[in-house]
């Protein structure tokens, strides 16, 4: 099944990382770094099945070679704690022929950085264990026209919260300062001149690959897709899952039990139990609504609003219950190991986990549970005004029908409110 991912990352002095040694080990080339003297040789890396660099319009041809390009970017960052370059990691369907893989990445590559002016070299790696990814990696510095390096920060004007510009007083006399050639001074800012490191770029440049990723997706015979978005932002009640690594899944492999394994395999046991859970109550309300609809309990008006009643109400039950279940299966735990032993320590901090998921469940569930109420309650009022103000001799609604709409249209904040006094009925 596709999955998404899309790390980001800054490759950077400060952290004693090198362009070049970074550049040499996702391409798996041989390449000397001008700023030390010494040679990184990958040649032997395994798993390397493409590699390209892609320019833009400015950039000068002969950085095609990555080992000149990263050696000029390191001699033009000069700062010791440069950014060098950024580095994106992106997971890739395996679902995907291996033309398709590289025909996405390029697509995505081109379409994100290479048309706003940023070198990028990058390359597909896959080992045949499944997990096909691509490193790109972005110079962060921009181009002139004639294919110098440009400046990636500018100074500008500091402006106050009316958008004016803030001179620069004169702690002496209190009046603004006046520079060469009579020039009153203002106070200036340093900022980034592309606007890459902003950081709403990170949200669109993850969006962009899971748009990629299902064009080509959607021509399959199985539709798939895959979303940027985490399971909260998608409204899905799913506990997500950690990433693994490879030394985890090396240690499983050599038959030795992964801490992040065993995190992942119980958090899929919980994700079952919720769709469980889930599936329960649907199935309760269709078996409750057809019960009622059998022995005519349920009138011919049976609207929204109690319909919602009906299910929130059962939705609330089903998740008490479960909570009441968790919260007796953690008092059996610890009374069982007072001492919190290895295994008590592995287990309650899932329970307390699991119970905080139901938890939050069923404070939503309550308030959606006490506004459908009140919601309800306030048109039950609304009718029982709308059937005294009918005309008694033609069963039609009068006049005063309408202004009594009019009126709740007017002020729909009325009904819209929560009784907090108010209790459930069991």
């Amino acid at each position: 099944m596709a999955i998404f991912h899309c790390s980001i990352k800054i490759i950077g002095r400060s952290k004693g990382q090198s362009s070049v040694a970074s550049s040499s080990y996702r391409a798996g080339e041989k390449m000397l770094d001008q700023e030390t003297g010494i040679v990184h040789d990958y040649t032997r890396k395994q798993g390397i099945v493409y590699s390209e660099v892609l320019l833009p319009s400015f950039a000068p041809k002969e950085y095609k070679n990555r080992e000149i390009l990263w050696n000029a970017v390191q001699k033009i960052e000069t700062n010791r704690n440069a950014q060098l370059a950024r580095e994106i990691e992106v997971a890739l369907p395996r679902e995907l022929s291996r033309m398709e893989q590289i025909e996405a990445v390029q697509s995505y590559v081109k379409g994100n950085f290479v048309s706003v002016g940023m070198c990028a070299d990058w390359s597909l790696h896959d080992k045949g264990d499944g997990n096909p990814h691509a490193h790109i990696m972005l110079t962060t510095r921009p181009f002139k026209e004639n294919g110098e390096w440009g400046a990636k920060e500018k100074k500008v004007y500091e402006l106050d919260w009316n958008g004016e510009r803030i001179p620069v007083l004169d702690p002496q006399t209190g009046e603004q300062k006046i520079g060469a050639r009579g020039r009153k001074l203002w106070k200036r800012t340093i900022a980034e001149r592309t606007g890459w490191s902003h950081p709403d770029m990170a949200e669109i440049w993850r969006k962009n690959w899971a748009k990629t990723c299902n064009r080509y997706l959607a021509g399959k015979v199985i539709p798939l897709s895959i979303d940027h978005r985490s399971y909260e932002r998608q409204g899905k009640e799913q506990i997500p899952m950690i990433h693994e690594g490879a030394a985890a899944r090396s240690m499983e492999q050599q038959g030795t039990p992964s801490e992040r394994c065993e995190q992942n395999r119980k958090i899929r046991t919980m994700n079952q139990e919720i769709r469980t859970i889930n599936q329960a109550i649907r199935t309760l309300f269709r078996s409750s609504q057809q019960a009622m609809e059998q022995i005519g309990t349920i009138p011919y008006d049976f609207g929204y609003g109690e319909r919602q009643l009906l299910e929130l109400d059962q939705k609330l039950t089903v998740c008490e219950q479960r909570i009441l279940e968790k919260e007796t299966e953690k008092e059996q735990v610890q009374k069982a190991h007072p001492d919190a032993d290895d295994e008590a320590k592995e287990t309650i901090p899932m329970l307390n986990l699991e119970l905080e998921y139901l938890r939050k469940k069923r404070e939503s569930l309550e308030q959606q549970y006490f506004f459908e109420l009140d919601r309800n309650d306030e048109w039950k009022e609304l009718e029982a005004k709308i059937s005294a103000k009918k005309a008694p001799e033609t069963g039609k609604y009068s006049p005063a029908f309408h202004d009594i709409r009019k009126e709740k249209e007017r002020n729909p904040s009325e009904r819209l409110h929560t009784k907090k006094d108010r209790g459930r009925s069991r």
